[in-house]
């Protein structure tokens, strides 16, 4: 069967429109390729819906901050999210993963002394890891630093530098 859209007319005799709505239908079951959506209104549920056996379902809900997101149950009854706001295309930023991994990265400084340096916006959970990378736009070849990223939280790493004076680092933060 062939999704055809401009199936049934104004003008198709009432006795025909079965075979007609039934052939689309088909279509429509068997995921025809030539069957575009233009887009998908989903309304906000209240609550997940209850899992289909060897499905997928596709919803929207509200977040933990109140916002209509998408997402999605497996058939097992896992419910993921798959969105959650924009990614921010800065030097300093984050992105939110599906599934609940977020991503956040920056500049920041540091030090001999071990300091806590703030997200932007706090991981909803807490951070799972900080990476550091020594950054120096004009250095030519490379160096080796001694730098350090040692305890996370929600809101931010504590971080050194081992030598004296200061220097930039870029961080990437993976938390939840």
């Amino acid at each position: 069967m062939v999704w055809d859209k401009t199936q049934p007319t104004g003008s198709s005799k009432i006795r025909n429109a079965p075979d007609l709505i039934t052939d689309n239908w088909a279509a429509i079951e068997a995921g025809d390729p030539t069957l575009k959506y233009e887009k998908l209104n989903l309304n906000k549920q209240s609550v997940d819906p209850t899992e289909i056996t060897d499905a997928f379902i596709l919803f929207a809900k509200a977040n933990t901050s109140g916002d209509t997101q998408l997402f999605g149950k497996d058939s097992d009854g896992a419910s993921i999210q798959l969105t959650n706001g924009s990614p921010t295309i800065a030097e300093n930023g984050e992105c939110f993963l599906p599934g609940g991994i977020i991503l956040k990265w920056g500049t920041t400084s540091l030090s001999n002394t071990r300091i806590f340096r703030p997200y932007s916006t706090p991981f909803p959970t807490n951070t799972l890891a900080v990476m550091l990378t020594y950054y120096d736009p004009l250095q030519v070849g490379l160096e080796s630093y001694g730098f350090v990223a040692n305890g996370y939280e929600a809101g931010g790493f504590y971080g050194y530098f081992a030598y004296n004076g200061s220097r930039v680092f870029k961080y990437l933060a993976v938390g939840y």
